[in-house]
C-alpha cells in the first residue's frame, strides 16, 4: 500500500516515484542495520537536533551511524526531474525501516524539517505503508508527522515563549537557536511558516546543501 499528500504531480509521475525509490533500495542493499529500537531511535533523532549545525559531510555519517544502530537505514537520493518528492519512508522488514530524503528545496529548513517529518513516521505510523512526503492536500497521518517533526525540531512551549517576545530580529533568532541548540536556519523557516516572519526576509540565515555527487550532500 502507497500512502501519500494527494498530489495530481505524482499521480501523473508514478513511474518516477518507483524509479526513485527502488534507487533508495539499490544504495541501501549493502548497509547493515539492527534491529528497529524505538528508544534507540528517539535517541538518535533527539541527539540529530544539535548536527543541525554541522555541515553535511559530518552530520551525514552521524545520521547513517545512529539511525542504522537503531534500525532504520537513511538514504541521499536526488530528485528526479519533475517528481517533487521530498522525502520517503517505508520498512524494508518487519524490524527495520529505510528513509530517504532527496534534498528537495537545498535549504536546511526543508531538509531538516523532512527529515523529522519521516521520523515521526518511523516512530507512529503503520509499517505496511509507504510514506511519501510530496506537495498537496494532507491526509491526517501527515499532520501528526507535521506537527511532530515540528516538535521535535523546536520544543513548543520554547517555541511559543518566544514567540510572545514578538522579537524576530536577526539577533533574537540568532540567540533562540543558539539556546535551544538548533541552526537559526530552520527557527526562520518555522517563523516563515507560522506567517510570522516575511518568506524574503532572513533568509541568509538559511544554508544551502548541493549535491557532490549521488547520495553525498554538501555546501
Amino acid at each position: 500500500m502507497v500512502r501519500f499528500r494527494r498530489s495530481d504531480l505524482v499521480e501523473d509521475r508514478l513511474h518516477l516515484v518507483s524509479a526513485w525509490l527502488r534507487q533508495g533500495e539499490i544504495q541501501s542493499s549493502s548497509i547493515e542495520a539492527a534491529s528497529y529500537d524505538e528508544p534507540a531511535f528517539r535517541d538518535a533523532v533527539t541527539r540529530a537536533r544539535g548536527w543541525t549545525q554541522l555541515a553535511p559531510r559530518k552530520f551525514v555519517p552521524l545520521l547513517k551511524e545512529a539511525f542504522a544502530q537503531a534500525g532504520v537505514i537513511i538514504e541521499f537520493v536526488p530528485e528526479l526531474p519533475s517528481l517533487g518528492v521530498s522525502g520517503a519512508v517505508r520498512w524494508k522488514r518487519p524490524d527495520c525501516a529505510l528513509m530517504q530524503i532527496s534534498l528537495r528545496y537545498k535549504r536546511n529548513d526543508h531538509f531538516w524539517f523532512t527529515l523529522f517529518h519521516e521520523c515521526a513516521h518511523v516512530i507512529k505510523h503503520k509499517k505496511k505503508s509507504v510514506f511519501l512526503e510530496v506537495s498537496g492536500e494532507k491526509d491526517a497521518d501527515e499532520r501528526d508527522a507535521d506537527r511532530m517533526a515540528a516538535t521535535l525540531l523546536i520544543p513548543s512551549s520554547r517555541y511559543a515563549e518566544f514567540v510572545r517576545g514578538e522579537d524576530f530580529s536577526r539577533i533574537a533568532v540568532k540567540l533562540f537557536a543558539e539556546a535551544i541548540g538548533i541552526a537559526p536556519g530552520i527557527v526562520v523557516g518555522r517563523l516563515q511558516h507560522d506567517n510570522l516572519l516575511p518568506h524574503k526576509q532572513l533568509n541568509d540565515l538559511k544554508v544551502k546543501y548541493e549535491w557532490i555527487k549521488p547520495g553525498h550532500a554538501g555546501w
